[in-house]
């Protein structure tokens, strides 16, 4: 039986997030949780847990998705239900009143390239090669390995075994960081720690890179801080926003379509896919835990691919004692 009570669910919501959060997550993300405290007080201020409804929660929902995007609203509703499933598992409130609720969004996003062709992506290179930059070599790595953005700050000279022709990675560098937070972290899973073969080219980036740097640091944070034109900055850092306006600027000047950093990761991805690499070994190169989350971003892809291999098996069995 529910005890009897009218929680403020805002009131709740901040307390759940001290409680479950606050000393859980790093402070980047424990002020996304805030925020979205936020957006919820704004909108429904004055509800009581145990009044609330399915239908409560479907219109704060819709209320947020009238000025954000889908993609947006899909990261608030995974703020919104959490709470919300833990008071119903904690038995204030009788339902799981989240059943069903569906984002919503009145706001048409702007198109994103979410890879790029090979074509494109032989444009991108080559203007990448063109600039000699630590940023243009950063975004070749990116570009050749489908590291993440944290993992290929994270490499350090000792990572790299030119014998061998690969590269570790085996930690990330943590870019948002705020005081007293290490320089370098764990990566995002187990499955991240690998080794990536890697080809002449990007060895040879590599090798020129790291002449100066000394161990333990960053390769390309350093090199970027380093630079003859960084001199004054005061920041040992390269936030991903940075290396984002730098693409924009190369993929105008190279007239295609713009690419942000981790899209360079899903093009790495698509190349390979369509190249006829297997989904496992695509899933274990991008250091995935699972071949299912390889699948699910990569599907449209797959899909194609399927179709391909459907005609090479009739072609294949056609030709079966003929």
């Amino acid at each position: 039986m529910v005890r009897k009570r009218n929680d403020n669910f805002c009131e709740y919501f901040e307390k759940w997030i001290e409680t479950y959060k606050a000393h859980e997550v790093r402070p980047v993300t424990l002020d996304k949780w805030y925020r979205a405290l936020k957006e919820v007080q704004e909108i429904a201020g004055d509800m009581v847990l145990q009044k609330m409804t399915r239908a409560d929660v479907q219109e704060i929902v819709n209320e947020y998705g009238k000025t954000h995007a889908m993609l947006t609203v899909n990261d608030f509703t995974r703020y919104l239900f959490a709470p919300l499933k833990d008071a119903f598992h904690d038995q204030l409130i009788n339902i799981d009143i989240t059943y069903r609720v569906r984002p919503t969004s009145q706001v048409k996003a702007k198109p994103r390239t979410k890879f790029l062709e090979r074509s494109d992506a032989d444009k991108l290179c080559e203007a990448l090669e063109n600039d000699n930059s630590v940023l243009g070599d950063l975004c070749i790595l990116l570009l050749k390995t489908g590291l993440r953005y944290s993992e290929a700050l994270g490499l350090t000279t000792q990572d790299i075994d030119f014998d061998a022709r690969q590269i570790s990675v085996n930690k990330t560098f943590n870019y948002k960081r705020t005081a007293g937070e290490d320089t370098f972290m764990p990566t995002k899973n187990r499955s991240s720690v690998r080794t990536i073969k890697v080809d002449i080219l990007t060895l040879r980036l590599l090798k020129d890179l790291i002449k100066s740097v000394p161990e333990n640091q960053s390769i390309f944070v350093y090199q970027f801080v380093n630079e003859q034109n960084r001199a004054t900055r005061k920041s040992n850092n390269i936030c991903n926003s940075t290396v984002n306006n730098y693409l924009a600027r190369i993929c105008k000047q190279a007239g295609i379509p713009y690419i942000s950093c981790h899209g360079l990761r899903h093009t790495h991805a698509s190349l390979l896919i369509a190249g006829g690499a297997s989904i496992q070994f695509v899933s274990e190169r991008l250091g995935h835990a699972n071949t299912t989350t390889t699948e699910r971003v990569y599907i449209h892809l797959l899909d194609d691919k399927r179709k391909e291999d459907e005609k090479n098996a009739v072609a294949i069995m056609m030709g079966l004692g003929a």
